[in-house]
């Protein structure tokens, strides 16, 4: 979950301004619109940590608001990155971004939150870890992203595969995750 959030996340700050000059001829000028996602996610993130903290209880027991609240952003970031296929202007292409970047903030209460439950004394530890080893995909994928547009792949293509991963990553969170406390 983690590798796949900070493939989204890396992907979207990297290469969304040269997929706005590209495909919709945005001028270097106004690329300044690819901060709109994240001035969106400001305003969501600390409302969707609150409400899951408040309210998920409630509802679900801590494995379930984990496991819904990482497919939330998994699959949300999936699914706005694939629909940026059908993005029609530069506009739709930041809506889209945007409600992604915003499914993102449900990781504060997804799979984020999940190392104060495994590790409660050593979470810092574990999220370090976690977020050195999340980091090396993100490494690889740039130039990835270069090689597959320069030999004719298109933005469609990556995008799609972009999102097959994040769905391919929410399974295996799914699978694999659980509350039980491993490390006193």
């Amino acid at each position: 979950a983690h590798s796949t959030s900070n493939s989204f996340a890396y992907t979207s700050s990297l290469w969304l301004p040269k997929y706005l000059h590209e495909k919709f001829d945005i001028s270097k000028g106004e690329l300044s619109v690819t901060a709109i996602p994240y001035g969106i996610s400001l305003i969501f993130g600390p409302c969707v940590g609150y409400a899951i903290d408040k309210h998920g209880s409630v509802y679900f027991n801590k494995l379930q608001q984990r496991q819904l609240a990482t497919s939330v952003a998994l699959i949300g970031q999936a699914l706005g990155y694939m629909m940026l296929c059908y993005a029609a202007s530069a506009q739709e292409a930041i809506i889209y971004i945007s409600c992604a970047v915003v499914c993102k903030t449900f990781c504060s209460g997804g799979w984020e939150a999940s190392h104060n439950d495994i590790a409660p004394s050593a979470s810092g530890t574990t999220y370090g870890i976690s977020n050195t080893v999340a980091t090396l995909p993100s490494v690889i994928l740039g130039p990835l992203v270069a090689f597959i547009l320069e030999n004719g792949g298109n933005w469609c293509t990556l995008y799609k595969l972009i999102g097959v991963l994040g769905l391919l990553g929410a399974f295996i969170y799914h699978s694999w995750i659980d509350t039980f406390v491993h490390i006193e």
